[in-house]
């Protein structure tokens, strides 16, 4: 709408048309100017609008300090009339509200501190003050959180300010999930704006971590919140929201749930081609910063999955009996003194190979997983799906450890075990096959789609080298070359699989690069759910790297995995590779009668249904 339009009306609103137009705009287009066009019109400084609209004012800015309209209408006989007219028309909390549960909405208070009730202060930064607050609504009075920023003097700090306060509200009314936080409403007043969100949280994420001796209710609030975390995540990024500033601190605990809150300075790029942004961020933590951050490069979704990756190994941690503030005293401590993951590399390293001593197997490879979240290189962090994916395939294989998640995931697949033909086996029984990284009972190699050797698992430690022969391994290639050739076969027909084939440009793993290092990671990352595999009875040499240097041939159960790389960021995106695995020593009886029979079948195997 320009200045001219509005100068083109015949007359100024009347009072009737005028309140409708206010009240209106108050609850459903807070972003908009159309109140403010009103309130020009009706004290005939329509001229001034563009005015407003270049400083970036909407309605949102409502009401006006005597300052802000002196800067902007330099008439004071307009200003007078402006001020006026705002005094009748403020906003009231009383049996003809709408309850904000229902509609959150944005009002226009003259002080809120006189219609919103301040209980108790819940936190305080430089970003504002949160308390828990009483609303006089009705039926009954609302009590929930209120983020207030008070409301600076300056032009272009009023406008930034509220630019932060638009987005913010943008992001919070399109988010509904069980793990985020619930947007209430919004007010504004002259000396402050306010963000109104529920439910009040028993503590944040950083003090519940800190707690000297957690009880079996809290360790399983963690354990679960492990997977409602990644899930949260998730759903804010399938949303194409980026939350931009993840933290203990931004993470509340509320009962035994766990909320993701905080998004100021979340980015909304729904409207954006893809997720990427530059320049300096709005705001960060140290600790949970990824390197593209603290080096003002450009981020996206993957700056996230970094700062996830620092607060699971902090969970992890606490379920190990390390409180948060003994682990940052670790870092003080070792390396370089920095609190950070990113600048403190080698304090992040040998935490994680202490905390990996003392973990179980499933915390063990969870562990491991975070090593790929924190990778310097975001095109090779794992996206949110394929984390929650990840923490189904663990409950899948290791259903005797606690549960990850299990609020937000679905049933396990097959009701917890995997058939082959007349075999229906736990899934517990295949789990050595599948995390073979991380068994002492199991060993793998990764073969290229060649056959040649990449990479190796020996005496307990991952190798990768110059690609040898498959023989190396093998009496006998017959069995080895006819289900490798059954999977490549299969693989572009199966739905699992497609997406990644169509993708695939027909060349080896060696052809890249890092195309090695990309298997090593897609090994940890691909869900079982893009897996095919085959298994059968073979004759296999297991070689051991020194000091041990010995060499044992036996009969034993194999199976082979074809298995994509599963980063689409990458050049080798959509290249499949294979994982040859074993047990080291005796089969399991079952097992081996299910391999010879899934021998004598046509068919290959989806690992997950």
């Amino acid at each position: 709408m320009t200045s001219a339009t509005l100068a083109s009306r015949e007359r100024p609103p009347d009072d009737l048309e005028l309140a409708q137009t206010i009240s209106w705009n108050s609850r459903q287009t807070q972003h908009t100017s159309a109140k403010l066009a009103s309130y020009l019109q009706a004290v005939d400084r329509a001229d001034a609008y563009d005015t407003f609209i270049k400083h970036g004012v909407t309605d949102l800015w409502f009401p006006f300090p005597k300052q802000t309209l002196r800067q902007l209408l330099k008439d004071p006989h307009a200003e007078k009339k402006f001020a006026d007219m705002q005094e009748g028309n403020y906003d009231s909390l009383d049996a003809r509200e709408m309850n904000p549960l229902v509609e959150p909405y944005h009002l226009v208070f003259e002080d809120g501190e006189e219609v919103v009730r301040s209980d108790r202060i819940l936190g305080e930064g430089g970003h504002g003050i949160v308390e828990q607050v009483t609303l006089p609504t009705r039926p009954q009075p609302l009590v929930c959180v209120r983020k207030r920023i008070g409301r600076p003097k300056q032009m272009n700090a009023q406008r930034k300010l509220f630019e932060a306060f638009s987005r913010e509200i943008n992001v919070m009314r399109q988010v509904h999930h069980r793990h985020c936080v619930q947007f209430t409403g919004s007010y504004s007043d002259y000396d402050s704006v306010a963000i109104l969100s529920s439910p009040v949280a028993d503590m944040d994420l950083a003090t519940f971590l800190d707690l000297p001796d957690l009880s079996p209710a809290q360790s399983d609030t963690l354990h679960r919140g492990l997977g409602c975390l990644c899930s949260a995540l998730n759903y804010l990024h399938e949303k194409k929201i980026r939350h931009e500033d993840l933290k203990p601190q931004n993470i509340l605990i509320h009962g035994d749930n766990i909320l993701l809150t905080d998004f100021g300075f979340s980015l909304d790029f729904s409207d954006e081609c893809i997720s990427t942004t530059t320049g300096r961020p709005s705001a960060w933590t140290a600790r949970y910063a990824a390197p593209e951050i603290l080096n003002f490069e450009p981020r996206n979704r993957a700056t996230d999955i970094y700062a996830l990756g620092c607060i699971i190994v902090e969970i992890l941690s606490a379920l190990h009996e390390v409180r948060l503030s003994d682990l940052k005293t670790y870092w003080a401590t070792t390396g370089n003194g920095h609190r950070s993951f990113t600048r403190n590399v080698e304090a992040t390293s040998a935490w994680h190979f202490h905390l990996s001593s003392q973990c179980d197997w499933k915390h063990k490879t969870l562990l491991a997983f975070t090593r790929i979240m924190l990778d310097p290189n975001r095109a090779i962090r794992p996206s949110a799906q394929q984390i929650v994916d990840k923490l189904t395939d663990l409950d899948l294989l290791l259903p005797s450890f606690p549960k990850i998640g299990r609020c937000c995931r679905s049933e396990m697949p097959s009701g917890g075990a995997m058939r082959y033909g007349q075999y229906s086996i736990p899934w517990k029984r295949l789990t050595g096959f599948f995390l073979p990284a991380f068994s002492d009972k199991h060993t793998f190699i990764l073969v290229d789609l060649d056959l040649k050797v990449i990479a190796s698992k020996s005496n307990g430690a991952i190798y990768d080298g110059p690609a040898s022969e498959l023989g190396y391994y093998f009496v006998s290639l017959d069995k080895v070359e006819d289900a490798c050739r059954r999977l490549r076969t299969t693989a572009p027909s199966v739905e699992a699989t497609q997406e990644f084939w169509h993708a695939h440009r027909g060349h080896n793993i060696r052809a890249y690069t890092c195309g090695v290092l990309h298997a090593m990671a897609s090994a940890q990352v691909t869900p079982l759910k893009y897996t095919l595999l085959r298994q059968f009875f073979d004759h296999v040499t297991l070689h051991h790297m020194p000091p041990e240097n010995t060499t044992i041939s036996a009969w034993r159960v194999v199976q082979i995995s074809l298995v994509p790389i599963c980063f689409p960021k990458l050049e080798s995106y959509g290249s499949f590779f294979f994982i040859i695995s074993c047990r080291l020593d005796e089969d399991d009886p079952y097992m081996l009668r299910s391999a010879q029979y899934n021998e004598q079948q046509s068919e290959v195997l989806p690992s997950a249904n």
